[in-house]
């Protein structure tokens, strides 16, 4: 009908300076609540006429931001029933002249009707919240202003200032904002609980969704609901505003993370101004395949109770930032015994990997591939040579010539088994000899090639000579190095970028039997990470064992129940 009106009054030639200052106020609405728009040269113009294109583009843009921020003037948001649904009053279809309030004779707000414009006291306040927030909207003042002085604003001030200086500075900060808005309720005016209100509180109810506990945010806010009226509303008020932020954080961080970024203030304030506080929210959000489809499974509600708090724990590693070169890396997963490659962050492939068992595990680190030896030597790990060989050598010393294996001293000279009293050395005696076996010999654990790291720990990737152990089921098979399935692919991926090597040249390097060392101009990041969820390359879940106890570890320093 206003849309109507417009049209009537520009077509009429008498009335086009009116209809000129109509167009103005349409396009400086849609700029208040952040919307470009192309009517603005129409009517510095002055064509009165063409205005009805712009009203028509000003009220769609205005619906359009309406449906996509999830409100309208004058409607409460279609997530209404969430509060009922929570014990917070009677479920009711949404309807355009309802808005809420507290109810003195009841526990929790209650809907009310109230005339479709809102009052003048209403408006009055919102005007004075966006001063206060440095966010000025270029509309005509009232007469008369809503008074500093009133109940609710000193009921607020009273309580907001005292959190200050909280050691927590989550509620520091949340006091703050509230200061700066010269402690107006920013959900809740003398009208009732607001649009954006109801809004907030929904967003906070389906945290679920991202694996995040929605006790952690609405504890606070259900506590004084449930307390009544009165000065409740106020600790009501400033605790949906604390869980926000913090909600916020724990998208960003995860569960226990403190640390704020750069313009999160203004950030927050910007959302409030346009009503856009889901899409503020969803900016902190990880943006990974794997947290988008663990996202949608939880809001549909498909995974059994294991799943969901595996989907959680899976969540909050999603969004712990790989610390990788932007161009090319290798990414390790030992709970998923996957090797993945790689290129401008987008991922070229995927190899089966062997990783330790569970008491040799291979560690989560950060390191890199600085050489690849071909057909290289197998220099026995020392977990391998305390806990496996030395039992062997005690018992039998000439069994070890039926193995292949060579024993050198530190100076590089053969030293028969039988010269040495192996049973004087114990598990924590420091062992002056080393163990070898050939490049050529059939039982030569690094293959065709060893993938060298710089750690301390003995930990490399290489080949092996049994392809049997990369089927389905748990691969933890190994004494903590990683053993790589179709290594030889990923040899190939390092040498054709670094040294422009063929297939050919690979194949030959890995089954010459002599040992060359290829020296990489620029080393390969490799994260080793550890996660129990992952996709399937048709995108669909599964879920992996837990098989060095990382998921139960994780969860209890999120103070997690793990099912």
């Amino acid at each position: 009908m206003y849309i109507i009106g417009i049209i009537r009054v520009v077509m009429r030639g008498s009335f086009a300076g009116v209809g000129i200052r109509i167009g103005r106020k349409a396009v400086s609405g849609l700029h208040r609540v952040g919307l470009q728009t192309t009517v603005a040269p129409v009517i510095r113009t002055g064509d009165a006429k063409a205005l009805v294109a712009g009203a028509l583009v000003a009220a769609c843009s205005l619906a359009s931001a309406a449906s996509a921020q999830g409100w309208s003037d004058g409607q409460v948001l279609t997530t209404q029933p969430l509060l009922s649904s929570h014990g917070y009053g009677p479920v009711s279809q949404p309807q355009a002249t309802t808005s809420t309030r507290y109810s003195g004779s009841h526990e929790t707000p209650q809907r009310r009707s109230q005339p479709a414009r809102p009052t003048s006291s209403s408006v009055r306040q919102g005007e004075a919240l966006s001063r206060d927030l440095g966010l000025e909207q270029q509309q005509p003042q009232h007469e008369s202003q809503s008074s500093p002085e009133a109940p609710e604003i000193r009921a607020l001030s009273n309580y907001a200032a005292g959190f200050l200086t909280d050691p927590d500075p989550m509620v520091a900060r949340a006091a703050r904002l509230y200061q700066q808005a010269n402690y107006r309720p920013l959900w809740h005016y003398d009208t009732g609980w607001t649009d954006l209100g109801h809004g907030a509180y929904s967003l906070l109810a389906r945290s679920v969704e991202d694996g995040l506990p929605r006790e952690t945010y609405l504890n606070r806010m259900e506590q004084g609901l449930r307390q009544g009226a009165g000065a409740a509303e106020v600790a009501v008020v400033f605790a949906l505003t604390l869980g926000l932020l913090r909600f916020a954080i724990h998208l960003r961080d995860g569960l226990r993370a403190d640390a704020v970024p750069a313009n999160f203030d203004d950030g927050f304030k910007l959302a409030y101004r346009s009503r856009s506080v889901s899409a503020w929210l969803d900016s902190f959000r990880p943006r990974t395949p794997l947290y988008r489809a663990l996202r949608t499974e939880l809001a549909t509600n498909r995974l059994t109770p294991f799943q969901t708090s595996k989907a959680a724990l899976a969540m909050h590693r999603e969004r712990a930032p790989l610390l990788i070169h932007p161009e090319h890396h290798v990414v390790v997963d030992l709970g998923l015994q996957r090797l993945r490659v790689y290129e401008a962050r987008r991922l070229s492939f995927e190899l089966p990997v062997v990783v330790g068992t569970p008491d040799r595990k291979t560690p989560i680190m950060i390191d890199h591939i600085i050489d690849l030896k071909f057909s290289p030597e197998w220099t026995l790990p020392p977990v391998v040579v305390r806990q496996d060989l030395l039992p062997i050598l005690a018992r039998d010393p000439e069994q070890i010539h039926g193995m292949g294996i060579e024993i050198v001293d530190l100076a590089g000279q053969a030293i028969p088994a039988t010269a040495v009293n192996w049973s004087s050395y114990g598990q924590r005696s420091e062992i002056p000899f080393r163990f070898r076996m050939s490049p050529s010999h059939p039982n030569n654990q690094l293959g065709g090639v060893r993938f060298s790291l710089t750690n301390d720990q003995a930990i490399f990737l290489h080949d092996s000579p049994d392809s049997a152990r990369y089927g389905d089921g748990i691969r933890s098979l190994s004494s903590g190095c990683v053993r790589v399935g179709h290594a030889h692919l990923l040899a190939l991926w390092i040498m054709a970028q670094q040294k422009a090597w063929t297939p050919e040249d690979v194949s030959r390097a890995m089954s010459s039997g002599k040992t060359t060392v290829e020296r990489l101009p620029r080393p390969i990041p490799v994260n080793m990470i550890y996660s129990t969820v992952g996709l399937t390359e048709h995108g669909r879940l599964f879920f992996k064992p837990d098989i060095y106890g990382e998921d139960a570890q994780l969860a209890r320093f999120l103070g997690l129940n793990l099912l």
